[in-house]
């Protein structure tokens, strides 16, 4: 490795380290609380095959923090081993937006846009499997986008891509994105290729089948597969379906992922001055031209190697876009890993010999734009100010004792509830995919509600017609319930945390269900 390369690698990961480690966010994402849940009392076993390593890395972690005198709970560690993940996977990004474009200026400009993204920065702060996977991506990336692979490192490349789909299921698309783009790049002949996929698929394959026998009881290989291929086990109707109102969210988020649009992003928020009332749409509108600029000027006339690598990218980026349509396409978190490969796109198209004048400062404007946006609506804000859903769960618990439950009806509080002060909640929201059935869920919650009041234990449950009708809307969808289902349970008011109305079940009917 050179050593302007070598700097640049270098100086990706202290970017990033300085990016992250100083600026963890204390909002704690809620979808990151069962895995600091699981490292404390899981002991590191796999539990999902959704992202089989992430806990057990995890575990290992709070272990090592242990033997350093660190006493308290995982999830401040899990925030810094995601937020060393993140600085990591910079420097194999850079590295492979160096290898493709072979300029060190471009490859840390591109780097720094998507280490300043909404999401690779937010998620890169807080408790995410998807980082440590965009970090491993990377390093695979970083391996398939060098001049030769020979078969060794075809072995190697082969591990390295196991171990992305272990730590997100969803990478086994990384697998057939490398393999093209070793052949069309002509980077590896079809033998080397070959053996990577065989690797890659064997690695990944057995290790799941491992898992699900030894760890999930699975008696048999078959069983063990059909266990991996549920890839989030019970789940939401929202997740895992077609539906072409799909995409335009899926487009929406891929927006998302990249500028706070959720955090409805203003100017004077980084100026102190109202210039313009929304700055998200001045700033999509920039990406836009830049984007239609690029693809006009520069497309012509590539090189063949330049445009081939420009296709295999592209297909790695709608092979993950297809699936985020099909799973989950409000989520801009899922985007981490396809905008890696657009930044190694646009690192391809920014090359031109010879340079514009304007080139640098249109580069850097929009890094800047990206940075500033970002930092002062969403990762300043979450780490210095206080998170409004944990006093809410901290008001709820300290109302509640050890021996009470209550049935959440939304998924804005509950893990806090039960992660960081130990109280048992119910939510409402999965509990049809738990259970089965609606009816099995108004089932096996009648009964549960009847034996805590039998035994004398108290139940709440959030005040189900505080809930908006777009709410209710939303929630029948999901989980069939409907206002009426609960209207055998009686209740009166307990108390109000933060606009959060909690009632007490007093009694319920003879019904079966609530």
């Amino acid at each position: 490795m050179r050593r302007h390369v070598y700097i640049g690698f270098l100086g990706a990961i202290a970017l990033g380290l300085v990016l992250y480690l100083p600026l963890l966010s204390g909002w704690y994402d809620l979808n990151g609380i069962p895995e600091a849940r699981g490292v404390e009392t899981g002991r590191g076993v796999p539990s999902s095959p959704n992202h089989m390593l992430y806990q057990p890395v995890g575990f290992l972690m709070y272990q090592l923090a242990g033997f350093l005198g660190y006493s308290g709970p995982s999830a401040p560690v899990l925030q810094v081993l995601t937020a060393l993940f993140g600085a990591l996977g910079l420097g194999f990004v850079f590295l492979t937006y160096h290898h493709l474009s072979k300029r060190v200026g471009i490859g840390l400009a591109v780097t720094a846009m998507l280490a300043t993204s909404w999401a690779y920065w937010s998620f890169s702060t807080d408790i995410s499997y998807i980082v440590p996977a965009a970090a491993v991506v990377a390093a695979a990336l970083a391996i398939g986008t060098r001049p030769r692979l020979s078969t060794p490192a075809s072995v190697g490349l082969g591990l390295i891509a196991a171990l992305a789909v272990l730590f997100w299921q969803a990478n086994v698309f990384l697998i057939p994105t490398l393999a093209a783009g070793l052949l069309w790049t002509r980077r590896a002949r079809l033998p080397q290729t070959s053996v990577f996929v065989l690797v890659a698929t064997l690695a990944a394959g057995l290790s799941y089948v491992g898992v699900g026998i030894v760890v999930h009881g699975q008696t048999t290989p078959l069983g063990a597969v059909t266990w991996a291929l549920r890839y989030g086990g019970a789940s939401l109707p929202t997740w895992g379906h077609w539906s072409l109102d799909r995409l335009p969210l899926a487009v929406i988020h891929q927006m998302s992922s990249v500028f706070p649009l959720g955090a409805g992003m203003r100017l004077d928020q980084l100026t102190q001055v109202l210039v313009s009332p929304r700055l998200d749409r001045l700033a999509i509108a920039a990406v836009g031209v830049v984007a239609v600029w690029l693809l006009v000027s520069r497309l012509r006339g590539r090189p063949a190697r330049q445009a081939d690598s420009i296709a295999w990218l592209l297909l790695g980026y709608l092979l993950y876009f297809v699936f985020i349509v099909w799973w989950d396409p409000q989520e801009p978190k899922w985007f981490i890993i396809p905008n890696i490969l657009l930044g190694a796109i646009l690192a391809i198209l920014l090359v031109r010999r010879p340079l514009q004048r304007y080139d640098k400062p249109v580069l850097l404007g929009c890094v800047a734009v990206v940075a500033a946006s970002n930092f002062f609506t969403t990762i300043w804000p979450r780490h210095a100010e206080a998170n409004p859903s944990l006093a809410t769960a901290r008001c709820i618990s300290e109302r509640m004792s050890e021996r009470d439950i209550i049935l959440a009806g939304d998924w804005s509080w509950d893990g806090y509830v039960t992660y960081f002060y130990r109280r048992e909640v119910l939510l409402l929201v999965g509990a049809t995919a738990q259970y089965g059935s609606k009816e099995a869920a108004l089932t096996a919650l009648g009964e549960l509600i009847r034996k805590r009041l039998a035994a004398g234990n108290r139940v709440f449950i959030s005040d189900m017609a505080a809930y908006s009708a777009d709410y209710w809307t939303w929630l029948t969808a999901q989980t069939g319930f409907r206002p009426d289902d609960f209207a055998p349970l009686a209740t009166q008011p307990a108390f109000d945390c933060n606009g959060v109305r909690i009632r007490q079940v007093m009694s319920i009917s003879s019904s079966t269900v609530p």
